[in-house]
């Protein structure tokens, strides 16, 4: 039986003589094994970075994302800040006036929770807005 061999390479030897070099069949079978190994060796490693580098840009998105919602928050609560301020000041302001047109808090009002304010002590509570504009509105009285 004859052997099976390629002729992969010829060259010239120092005399000038062709000289062929002869491969057998299984060092070409081990030469696409190794090659086609290499291959899906090389196509795990570029999934597997092309992987890692959509995490990594899911990572900056969220990132920037946090960096933005931080920002909004502070911004948010200089903003409530502002409004405590504001609420303070319009309370200080409302008792000034009630004071000065002799109205008192009720203390019923002051210390009741949201859910225990009853019917009744809102109408008290309108009651006296409703004199205070009304008194505020008329034109003042000629000193005598």
């Amino acid at each position: 039986m004859r052997k099976r061999f390629y002729i992969l390479f010829v060259a010239r030897d120092e005399h000038g003589q062709l000289r062929k070099i002869p491969i057998p069949v299984h060092y070409l079978y081990i030469f696409v094994v190794g090659a086609a190994i290499g291959f899906l060796s090389l196509t795990g490693i570029a999934s597997s970075y092309a992987r890692m580098l959509l995490k990594v840009s899911s990572y900056n998105q969220l990132r920037t994302e946090k960096e933005d919602l931080k920002g909004r928050y502070s911004r948010l609560e200089q903003v409530a800040k502002e409004r405590d301020v504001q609420v303070a000041s319009l309370g200080s302001l409302a008792s000034e006036v009630s004071s000065l047109y002799g109205l008192k808090s009720d203390p019923i009002l002051v210390t009741a929770a949201e859910d225990q304010v009853r019917a009744s002590e809102v109408n008290s509570s309108l009651d006296q807005l409703y004199a205070l504009k009304n008194s505020a509105l008329r034109p003042p009285l000629p000193d005598p």
